[in-house]
Order: structure tokens, then sequence, then C-alpha cells
């Protein structure tokens, strides 16, 4: 079927049609390609972008609605901690909180004064 006229016909043409476009390794294109930049349609209009009209959208509880705390960082991270001489992997899955449900802790700039506390889970054991 490779070696059929009809499909040796095919691969010439099409080899051609490339070599028209694009040059060969010894021979450049007639024409330079256009470097100018189309962007392509299909025809259809996209969609407006719609942005939100507030320029700084906060919850009903008046905290920032795209700005997360820092301390929420540490969440879902995997950090290793000493326990007795070894060091164990594991990873933080929320702050800790008192029955009250308020957060355990006070957050501060400087790392060693930040008394924020956290769950953390190693091997599915809960360890504080």
């Amino acid at each position: 079927e490779l070696n059929a006229e009809s499909e040796k016909r095919k691969r010439h043409i099409y080899d051609e049609i490339i070599k028209k476009k694009l040059g060969d390794s010894i021979t450049l294109p007639e024409k330079p390609l256009s470097t100018e930049y189309i962007p392509y349609s299909g025809g259809v209009e996209p969609d407006l972008l719609h942005l939100p009209t507030d320029d700084d959208p906060v919850n009903t509880d008046g905290t920032s609605m795209f700005v997360k705390p820092i301390t929420d960082y540490w969440i879902h991270s995997e950090v290793s901690l000493p326990q007795g001489e070894e060091m164990k992997s594991v990873n933080v899955v929320g702050r800790s909180k008192d029955a009250d449900g308020s957060v355990i802790g006070t957050y501060d700039d400087d790392p060693h004064l930040n008394t924020m506390l956290y769950n953390a889970l190693q091997c599915f054991t809960m360890l504080y």
C-alpha cells in the first residue's frame, strides 16, 4: 500500500507544498514568513471578562477576601519537627482551637514570638 503509485503521488504533493511554504535544508522559502501576530478567533466573539467592581472586597466580618493571613500558609505544608533525638516529618492540617473554638496562640511577625499552635498528622496520629 505504501508503494502504490497513488500513495507516492500524495506524499510527493505533500512534500512539495511543505517545501514551497517553508523551504528545505538548502533553499529558503520564496517569501519570508510573516512575523505579525494575528490572534485566532474562529469567527466567535470571546466572552467578556467580568471583573469585580469593588476595589477592596471584604467578607461580612470585615476581613479581606483575597488576602490570607500569614499563619494560613503553614496549613497543608509538610514540616520537620524534633521528636526526641530524631526529626519527624508531619503534615500541618489546621490551627489548634480550644473548647470554645477560639484559636490557641497569637500571631507575631517575629517567628520567635509567634505562639500559634497547629494540628499536625504523622502516620494518622495527632501530634501536639
